[in-house]
């Protein structure tokens, strides 16, 4: 007998009797397959979260987009986040709920219902206190315009022209075909959409010159349906999706809402307690539109797939039990920003990346459900004596830790001298000028009396050596020249040496950044963003900068001179030169803070967090990294594991663990930083070497490419200057957490040493580049390389 193929579940359609319809999608989603498929319609994974950016304590109530940067409103107060994740507290806004927000390219304007707020680079955040400004809803920006709804009324008035305000009390206007107040407003298509609580109104800008009202209404452009709350809408798909006030979920078609709800989740909506409530927001992920509505007060998210016209459900859980889920899915809001889908999570400040390759949310175990519809035939019950289910294995998260290994091969990996480092254009987010990027370094030298200073590079303070030095040294160390830059070629002779005058130390930590070009003949050194003026410059020569195969890199102690002093202020820890035994007689290789502000240190066999006020608030003791390891790697070598390395990445959101059990395994542990309590643990993977050999020494990491968690993490093996260099690609972040390694993410590896957590050095001629990785288990097993 020929086996007949049934529908499995492809939607959530649950009807009034069971035995009629009651499937179920939460967390899966369908796609229509090309005619000559395996099957017609397979069944995808909802995308995994990973964390961005931190705004506070959240919960994230909206996010716009304003001059390429993004702006976020979390719990009561407005951040900007960068390109890298990188987020700053702006000012405080005393929002109470979601927020409508618009922008018009200088200002930017969210409302709540009760207040409303701008924000300008020259003004700040500010609270509208117009006596001409009410509460709103809804506001949107419309032909130079700002354009609210007067809350619980059938008036929307505008803001001055290409401003915020004053506000003239004469612009306004009322939706007036019917007496419902008005909701929301929507612009589209050059558009004004008033919706009100029953029925919609169309406006256009007629040009009326001041002092008459600009807008008029559309004469015949009018919509026999209301909406059911201030936020149940959204623009998608060239058009306008929103829940109806008849509880059906609508798409215009220029003026005709077309129903693109079915019964049986109208069905699920008519039993919430409201739909007054309800938020609609959209993204799109791998060609697929998907409308989200969300109802917040019945803890339960739908979503329209415009691809295939099919509705799934979304759930999210907090832990790894079953009953830590929360209902609904845990995202407020949603937008694309520089090609990646950024929400906003509900239960904290985190602004997520939805990634396909990643099969949790924010740590947390993600579940699926698919129920299939009943299977008859011909009325009658059908006996099946075999069942049979097409599902792809070794993807998702496995039942018990299993060891891979598995070839790993970036794309277009390349190493360069530093005399290569130029760029076409400067990092993003550096200044301009900064094309020929060094290093970037976080520094902390009190002005207390006592001589304080550090040194980085493989070169030394008096220039004999080839390679490049920077040394910084406060009051007591050096009076004059507090910041010394010096580099000679491959020969040791000199290229170039400036000097430095700084007052700025004693006030905390402060960011240098160094851009360097010996062919150009051009050093730039930024501290905080401010170009410095040199004492002196003396340029010899245009020869590229020596960085010779078995000349190590160092961070370490400098007293302005030839020896090592105290390294940094009190905070860091107070390793002096005799505090360790390792290389130059300091571990602490991280000078760059975690999110919370916390100095991550390595010393004596353990990770340490110190706050700014000098007190430790965590410690990730040798044995707690083991038995971390040992969860996903139960009979891994251990006889000689030690800690040989910690790196923070992404501007503090990650941390790295060098690990290794001497020549016989070389690896890193991933947590994630956790404010004042221990960083949680995200992943391993490790390097089997099998012996001694060049892949043997300290793991100092940084992120390749355009240092994303999407990028490879690239380790260093700075201890061993005596055997060639070697550079470890492993898998990003994302595919640690997701477990998830693939094929793929760098397109070049130049080092850019400290910018986003730890510093470094570049890998010269006659180093040995170790490709290594994972590709293709999508599990969160301990990747062997």
């Amino acid at each position: 007998m020929a086996v007949q193929q049934v529908a499995f579940a492809a939607q959530s359609y649950q009807a009034h009797s069971v035995a009629l319809d009651a499937q179920r999608c939460v967390n899966f989603y369908a796609e229509y397959a090309p005619k000559d498929a395996k099957t017609p319609v397979p069944v995808w994974g909802c995308p995994g979260m990973v964390a961005f950016a931190q705004c506070g304590d959240g919960p994230v109530w909206g996010m716009c987009v304003m001059g390429g940067a993004l702006y976020v409103v979390s719990g009561q107060a407005l951040y900007r986040v960068e390109a890298d994740g990188a987020a700053v507290e702006l000012g405080a806004t005393w929002v109470t709920g979601p927020v409508s927000m618009d922008t018009n390219g200088t200002d930017l304007v969210w409302v709540d219902g009760e207040t409303g707020w701008s924000y300008s680079v020259a003004g700040g955040v500010q609270r509208i206190a117009d006596e001409n400004f009410y509460p709103a809803d809804s506001v949107v920006y419309f032909d130079t315009y700002f354009v609210f709804n007067r809350a619980g009324t059938q008036q929307f008035f505008l803001s001055p022209q290409e401003g915020v305000t004053p506000f003239d009390g004469t612009m306004f206007a009322s939706k007036e075909a019917t007496a419902d107040p008005l909701l929301a407003i929507v612009n589209s298509h050059e558009q004004l959409y008033l919706f009100g609580a029953a029925r919609t109104e169309v406006w256009y800008d007629a040009g009326n010159a001041a002092p008459s009202f600009p807008f008029q209404r559309f004469d015949g452009a009018f919509i026999q349906r209301g909406i059911a709350g201030p936020h149940a809408h959204c623009l998608e798909d060239n058009t306008v999706f929103f829940l109806g006030d008849d509880g059906m979920f609508y798409r215009l078609a220029g003026y005709q809402p077309q129903r693109i709800s079915t019964h049986a989740v109208e069905g699920a909506w008519q039993a919430y307690p409201t739909r007054a409530d309800a938020r609609c927001f959209s993204y799109t992920l791998e060609g697929h539109k998907f409308v989200t509505l969300l109802f917040p007060s019945a803890a339960a998210t739908w979503v329209y797939d415009v691809a295939t016209g099919l509705w799934h459900e979304r759930e999210s859980w907090t832990g790894d039990g079953a009953d830590s889920s929360i209902g609904r899915w845990r995202a407020n809001c949603a937008l694309m920003v520089r090609g990646r889908v950024l929400v906003g999570d509900c239960l904290s400040g985190v602004v997520g990346v939805l990634n396909p390759l990643v099969y949790t949310e924010l740590g947390a175990t993600m579940r699926g459900l698919l129920a299939a519809p009943p299977v008859q035939g011909l009325r009658e019950r059908v006996f099946m004596r075999r069942f049979e289910l097409d599902v792809e294995t070794g993807v998702g998260l496995p039942g018990t830790p299993a060891v891979r290994s598995v070839a790993y091969q970036p794309r277009g990996v390349e190493m360069t001298t530093p005399a290569a480092l130029v760029r076409a254009g400067a990092p993003e987010g550096m200044a301009p000028g900064l094309a020929s990027l060094l290093v970037s370094l976080w520094v902390d030298l009190p002005e207390d009396g006592a001589p304080r200073g550090l040194v980085l590079g493989n070169g030394d303070a008096s220039g004999g050596q080839p390679g490049f030095f920077i040394g910084v040294a406060n009051d007591g160390t050096l009076a004059g020249a507090q910041i010394v830059v010096r580099a000679t070629d491959g020969q040791g002779q000199a290229i170039v040496t400036a000097t430095y005058a700084f007052a700025g130390w004693g006030a905390g930590w402060v960011n240098l950044i160094l851009s360097l070009s010996p062919g150009e003949r051009q050093v730039q050194l930024y501290a905080d963003g401010v170009a410095l003026v040199p004492v002196s410059v003396a340029w010899s020569s245009a020869a590229p900068i020596g960085n010779p195969a078995g000349q190590g890199w160092r961070v370490a102690p400098w007293n302005g001179g030839e020896g090592a002093g105290l390294l940094a202020a009190p905070q860091f820890g107070g390793h002096t030169a005799g505090s360790t035994a390792v290389y130059n007689g300091w571990s602490n290789t991280s000078c760059m803070p975690d999110r919370s502000g916390n100095m991550i240190s390595l010393g004596s066999g353990a990770v340490n967090a110190v706050s700014p006020s000098g007190s430790v608030v965590w410690v990730l003791a040798k044995s707690a990294v083991q038995a971390d390891i040992l969860t996903m790697a139960p009979g891994l070598d251990m006889l000689n594991f030690r800690l040989n390395a910690v790196s923070v990445l992404l501007l503090g959101q990650y941390l790295v663990v060098g690990v290794d059990d001497g020549a016989v395994w070389e690896g890193i542990a991933l947590y994630q930083a956790n404010g004042e309590a221990a960083p949680g643990f995200l992943g391993f993977v490790y390097n089997a070497i099998g012996g001694p050999g060049p892949i043997y020494g300290a793991n100092q990491c940084f992120l390749a490419g355009s240092q994303t968690i999407n990028d490879p993490i690239l380790s260093y093996q700075i201890d061993y200057p005596a055997v060639p260099r070697v550079v470890l690609v492993f898998p990003s972040i994302a595919q640690i957490i997701g477990g998830a390694a693939r094929v793929g993410g760098a397109q070049r590896a130049l080092s850019q040493a400290g910018q986003y957590g730890g510093v470094g050095g570049v890998p010269g001629a006659g180093d040995q580049i170790c490709l290594s990785g994972t590709t293709g288990n999508a599990s969160a097993d301990p990747v062997r390389l």
